[in-house]
């Protein structure tokens, strides 16, 4: 990801949130893992605008972390 603007970055959380909506809506089972295409967007994402913000909008738990500091960010 490449954003540098926040107009930018929020367009993309959006984007990001309708794809989580997307894949909750066809998954085959509901505990299935979230596609670590879309835990890579959202880990990028809050490198740009806040974790607890990511983590809302795609409506993840924070324990999940999506924030990029944290050293232990093993994915979903």
């Amino acid at each position: 990801m490449t954003s540098t603007t926040p107009l930018h970055g929020d367009h993309q959380l959006d984007q990001l949130a309708g794809q989580f909506a997307h894949w909750r809506q066809t998954r085959t089972h509901p505990y299935e893992r979230i596609p670590h295409e879309l835990w890579d967007h959202a880990v990028a994402l809050a490198a740009v605008l806040p974790p607890s913000r990511v983590a809302k909008q795609v409506r993840v738990r924070l324990q999940y972390s999506v924030n990029p500091k944290k050293s232990k960010v093993a994915g979903p």
